[in-house]
């Protein structure tokens, strides 16, 4: 009998959704912060009228039961019977490789070291046998929980499924509504999957969602931000990507209070499909260089392109560099 995704939200921990909602609470504004430095947008508009006031923008977010729709029809979360015991093997994919990975390394380098002290004979009599059987049957294990990776067979969609971001406003243009939605569900299968920690995964999934939102509806010096057309129309690719490369920047800076983060990102990183990893193709590139290329591309007609985008970047390099070695030689000037 096929195993449906669902059914396994229903046998998640039932504090799970808890654990979503309290990590939602608890770094909310901080992610907002430091996505507000980082960018130098801010979630704000100026109020219509004479007097122009400017009113912060509230981003809704809420704490979603269920799957996604994406995920819904049978055909998206039918999982074969027979990979049952992958899903059942995977919360221990860390602790099994740390014992056979251990276990290799006590048979190449200690008991080659203990088999040549006299002293040390009493502690062999054999027993070193047990350790080598201890690291084959972990990696026998290991070999059972690669036949099937739920977190790949969940991302598989090459859409947000953890969570969600979108833009509620009715106005395609003005005063955007932006809303995130988090799966605790989704977000509970994964983390047991990967092994990391539910609060965690969930300060990666609300750090990308609120990356989309700054990205979209963050307004910048010149009062501009990324029409809601022209949002839509960009390329996936870039979108992702420029939500990836921010959800990295908030993973590192959260580090002292929240160090299971990014070894979260990290470990959910290699799942994503090719659109979240548009990002690591910018490692030569400063964020200072993102952020000037970002706010170009959000000024494209109809939408962006991430070819356009990445030729963005590299003009940007050269131009910052340009004024660089401008004012070096001004100053021995």
């Amino acid at each position: 009998m096929p195993i449906l995704l669902e059914n396994l939200v229903n046998a998640l921990p039932k504090d799970t959704e808890e654990k979503v909602s309290s990590a939602k609470d608890r770094l909310r504004q901080r992610i907002r912060d430091i996505l507000a430095e980082e960018t130098r947008l801010f979630l704000q508009r100026k109020s219509r009228g004479p007097r122009g006031r400017t009113v912060p923008i509230n981003v809704h977010v809420a704490v979603q039961a269920g799957l996604p729709e994406v995920l819904q029809p049978a055909d998206k979360q039918s999982i074969e019977e027979r990979h049952q015991i992958s899903i059942m093997l995977a919360p221990f994919r860390q602790t099994l490789a740390a014992l056979h990975e251990s276990g290799q390394h006590t048979v190449e380098q200690l008991i080659p070291r203990l088999q040549q002290e006299p002293i040390a004979a009493g502690l062999l009599d054999g027993r070193e046998r047990a350790v080598d059987i201890a690291r084959e049957y972990a990696n026998f294990l290991l070999t059972q929980l690669r036949q099937f990776e739920l977190t790949r067979f969940i991302l598989r969609v090459d859409q947000d499924v953890l969570g969600v971001y979108f833009d509620r406003s009715q106005n395609l243009f003005d005063d955007p509504e932006p809303c995130i939605e988090l799966y605790w569900g989704v977000i509970g299968l994964v983390a047991r999957d990967l092994g990391v920690e539910v609060s965690d995964l969930t300060y990666v999934v609300l750090a990308h969602e609120f990356g989309h939102a700054f990205t979209n509806a963050g307004i910048d010096a010149a009062g501009q931000w990324w029409k809601t057309t022209n949002f839509k129309r960009s390329d996936h690719e870039l979108k992702e990507g420029l939500a990836q490369f921010y959800t990295e920047l908030v993973c590192q800076r959260i580090e002292d209070i929240a160090p299971g983060a990014l070894k979260a990102y990290r470990a959910l990183l290699p799942y994503q499909p090719a659109a979240y990893q548009a990002h690591t193709r910018w490692t030569e590139f400063t964020t200072e260089h993102v952020r000037s290329a970002m706010l170009e591309a959000r000024l494209f007609e109809p939408g962006a392109g991430v070819q356009e985008f990445e030729d963005c970047l590299c003009m940007e390099k050269r131009r910052l560099s340009a004024n660089a070695e401008e004012g070096a030689r001004a100053e021995t000037e």
